[in-house]
């Protein structure tokens, strides 16, 4: 599904800034338009009966997946339509019953006419929702950690507090299906360095966030293997990774020779 601008950058704020997101209500709406980025255009349906439907977070309502795909387990239904809404192509997940902000929104196939007197019916099983954690680029890379949070956070049971630190490592190999957030460095002197949750460290808009300070991992004792990518961490050890960055070409920790590895504006990142 897309994530809207006004999600992503509410998010980043939380994730990044430390700036609370209270755990929303969700409505579904059914949409004309689709928005095809963060910031598209969108048309809702209107007229006769139609109004959006409240969904209840709660994890008896959704099942989730290792995968971080969540589906209903309940029928959701709408309004028994008093008037035509033809070219219903996609639905939207809404913050408030009428008005607030779009949060999520998809494309549904085929495209669906609802006739007078007729109901538009997702059966259990049927509404799959999830956030976009595919590590294809550079500045892009939700992990499938993060992206299991945001989504109970959303529509299940759990909610995503402030972080009041994040921690920078280092990834000797990219994500893949056989380690979804890589490889971290180990050895010769090698720790994660800590970065406060805080405006001053992060620029954040609407659609993406931006690092505003220098980082460097020290000094190693010894050689630390290939450098393919960097990922934000949740704790100093262990933990998980939030946020993954692949490096465009791979770098080498050398015995005693810092590695500024990520400089004031060099990675910035959207949630979607």
């Amino acid at each position: 599904m897309i994530t809207s601008s006004y999600l992503s950058g509410k998010l980043s704020g939380l994730l990044m800034r430390g700036e609370p997101y209270p755990k929303p209500q969700i409505f579904l709406g059914l949409l004309n338009t689709v928005p095809t980025t963060p910031s598209g255009v969108w048309v809702e349906a209107s007229g006769g009966s139609y109004r959006r439907i409240q969904i209840i977070s709660s994890d008896m309502n959704w099942d989730i997946t290792n995968g971080g795909i969540i589906s209903n387990t309940h029928d959701i239904i709408s309004a028994i339509a008093t008037t035509t809404h033809e070219n219903i192509s996609g639905i939207g997940f809404f913050d408030s019953l009428t008005g607030g902000n779009l949060l999520l929104s998809g494309s549904i196939s085929p495209i669906t006419t609802i006739n007078v007197g007729f109901v538009l019916s997702f059966r259990t099983g049927e509404l799959k929702v999830s956030i976009n954690s595919t590590y294809t680029d550079k500045n892009n890379n939700v992990s499938l950690s993060l992206s299991r949070v945001i989504i109970n956070h959303l529509f299940r049971s759990g909610a995503m507090n402030v972080y009041p630190y994040l921690y920078w490592g280092l990834l000797s190999e990219k994500p893949s299906t056989a380690h979804n957030d890589g490889i971290e460095v180990t050895g010769n002197g090698y720790a994660r360095s800590p970065v406060l949750s805080h405006p001053s460290n992060w620029s954040v808009s609407d659609v993406n966030g931006m690092t505003t300070n220098t980082v460097d991992f020290g000094l190693p004792s010894g050689t630390w293997t290939d450098i393919e990518g960097v990922a934000l961490y949740d704790s100093l050890n262990g933990g998980a990774a939030l946020i993954i960055f692949n490096l465009d070409t791979p770098l080498h920790g050398n015995t005693s020779e810092i590695l500024p590895i990520i400089r004031a504006g060099e990675f910035s990142f959207t949630i979607n």
